[in-house]
């Protein structure tokens, strides 16, 4: 399965620790998405509310900022 990272926030909860970066698994972008925001409701107790903005193809090996992979912006979400 492709391998996804996510960046995603919370503008709501100021209380959570800015954007959380997740690696997520799945047959699809969407499937992957799903497993990552199912892993912050667990983590964080927030049911809903979270933010996309960024996703990154592939689990970065380097903080996301270097050398890593491509970064694409997810609000403008590329053809499939």
């Amino acid at each position: 399965m492709p391998t996804y990272t996510f960046v995603l926030d919370q503008p709501q909860r100021p209380d959570l620790d800015g954007p959380q970066y997740v690696v997520a698994e799945g047959d699809a972008r969407d499937d992957a998405e799903m497993r990552a925001r199912e892993y912050l409701r667990k983590a964080t107790g927030a049911t809903h509310g979270f933010r996309r903005t960024l996703v990154f193809d592939g689990a970065p090996l380097t903080p996301p900022d270097l050398d890593g992979g491509i970064w694409t912006d997810a609000r403008v979400r590329p053809a499939a």
